[in-house]
């Protein structure tokens, strides 16, 4: 009886969890002022003779209200925005994205747990996500399997983008990968160069089979409502001359070996991870972000025109 009650309560969770309004978070900032005019208003109710005992739920009844207005107010004015937070740790580079609603962690890194784990934790603190709707890997590694099966043991992701394999070894990860992915319910889709949808509003296309000297060069273009938003590895543009312009882009430490040159990228913003491209000629930015290298994210918020 037990493991049956134990799978209904598991199995109602995952379906809720599937529902994007079934479940709200409660880190908005006006929530724990609401909350403390309730208690307030409890703890004088509670000296008050009251000639009817029902008024002892008015609080309650008043703090769902104020938070459905508060939250509809406060989500209208968050999504007139796309976010793109940038954070690196050695040659770790992660990037989480938010645009109406929708948020999505790229992986950028050697499968390292506490790296995906803190990404999780910046989308739940600063986008207010309780679901993640979709997990992007850029290159295998042996530690992605662990740190996928840990990451759907504690938060929803809808689904998860591989890139195809084309290695025995990276075959083997991949295969290990979509395990996970079934055992957990979560769905999956290899990508390969044609651009991907993420949501209703975000298109993913990858640039990853460009090599150099046996060394793969990774960047990517997304689309995000009305923003361009571009990433280059340690390759700089080389990794995707096709990437002219864009509204705001990363130049990450992921990747090995030297910075390459190539064509000049023009941008609204630049984030550079190490300051290692700062003041050079293949960067055309109104304005440039050195980003710290100690596993923080950088945040850059694009209106929506």
């Amino acid at each position: 009886v037990l493991n049956a009650l134990c799978s209904l309560v598991t199995g109602l969770s995952s379906a809720t969890a599937k529902v994007g309004f079934a479940a709200v978070p409660l880190s908005y900032p006006f929530v724990k002022y609401m909350v403390g005019a309730m208690c307030a208003a409890l703890a004088v109710l509670l000296f008050v003779r009251l000639k009817r005992r029902v008024w002892m739920f008015l609080p309650f009844a008043a703090f769902i209200v104020a938070f459905i207005i508060g939250r509809a107010v406060f989500i209208s004015d968050f999504d007139s925005y796309d976010y793109v937070a940038y954070a690196n740790s050695g040659n770790n580079d992660m990037i989480c994205l938010y645009s109406e609603g929708g948020s999505t962690v790229v992986d950028l890194s050697n499968g390292k747990r506490a790296c995906a784990e803190s990404a999780i934790d910046f989308t739940r603190e600063s986008f207010y996500s309780l679901r993640l709707d979709c997990y992007v890997i850029t290159q295998y590694y042996e530690r992605h399997r662990v740190t996928l099966s840990k990451l759907a043991e504690s938060c929803f992701i809808e689904r998860v983008l591989l890139p195809q394999p084309e290695t025995d070894s990276e075959k083997s990860v991949a295969h290990g990968l979509v395990n996970v992915c079934k055992k957990n319910g979560i769905e999956y889709y290899y990508y390969d160069g044609d651009g991907f949808g993420l949501g209703s509003s975000v298109t993913f296309t990858p640039y990853r089979t460009l090599k150099a000297s046996k060394q793969t060069m990774t960047a990517f273009a997304i689309k995000a409502s009305d923003s361009d938003i571009a990433y280059f590895d340690r390759s700089g543009t080389a990794a995707a001359p096709e990437i002219t312009s864009s509204d705001a882009a990363i130049f990450g430490a992921h990747g090995s070996g030297r910075r390459r040159t190539g064509i000049v990228h023009s941008t609204g913003v630049a984030l550079i991870a190490n300051d290692a491209l700062a003041g050079s000629p293949m960067i055309d930015a109104e304005r440039v972000i050195d980003a710290p290298d100690d596993g923080e994210f950088t945040i850059l918020r694009i209106i929506k025109e």
